[in-house]
């Protein structure tokens, strides 16, 4: 986090969560977060950039629509669609419900990447480990071992339930038949959902 260069690419260069991120730099949680700790959480969208992602939040429109709503997913959602799903299901409740695929759950979707080495030759050698920030591209050498992506955030709800990890669960559950494009899965799902209601 310290790291300038991993932190524009962490915060998608977005000045709200680089003003949380001040904040607690010189809060007491951070003297006392030890090596290891997830610190506290912060909104992945912020409204504007002139708060601090914590204190601005979006409006509520008037005159929203008030009906039930189906959502059609499937494991192509990812990051923001997780993000967006799980926001419509957690505030409007059994007024939203799902068909399709499930989601992948994959509610961050920020890496942080681990690139590794051996150096040397025999019984003797050194295992070289380079961090990468988010974003980047693979920079091993011709001697790289490995490279593996560590995801380095988790999404909370606002009382810090994780929620990361857990697809939603489907009403009506479809795969794509062995003889069928895309277009014609999500008609046969249309059609599945309007012939239930």
């Amino acid at each position: 986090m310290e790291d300038l260069d991993w932190r524009k690419n962490a915060f998608y260069d977005d000045k709200g969560k680089f003003k949380v991120y001040d904040s607690l730099r010189n809060s007491d949680r951070w003297s006392s977060s030890k090596e290891g700790d997830f610190l506290p959480h912060m909104p992945q969208f912020c409204y504007s950039n002139n708060g601090d992602c914590l204190t601005e939040k979006f409006p509520v429109q008037s005159g929203s629509y008030k009906g039930k709503i189906t959502i059609l997913t499937d494991p192509w959602c990812i990051s923001s669609c997780v993000g967006f799903v799980w926001t419509l299901k957690n505030y409007l409740k059994e007024r939203v419900q799902f068909a399709g695929l499930a989601d992948s759950g994959d509610s961050t979707y920020s890496r942080t990447y681990l690139e590794g080495a051996f150096i040397g030759d025999g019984k003797k050698f050194t295992l070289s480990i380079y961090p990468r920030p988010p974003q980047s591209r693979a920079e091993v050498s011709k001697d790289g071992f490995f490279r593996a992506a560590i995801s380095t955030s988790r999404s909370t709800d606002e009382n810090g339930n994780v929620i990361s990890g857990v697809p939603m669960k489907m009403d009506y559950f479809s795969s794509i038949k062995w003889d069928e494009d895309p277009e014609a899965w999500v008609a046969r799902l249309i059609k599945t959902v309007t012939e239930k209601h």
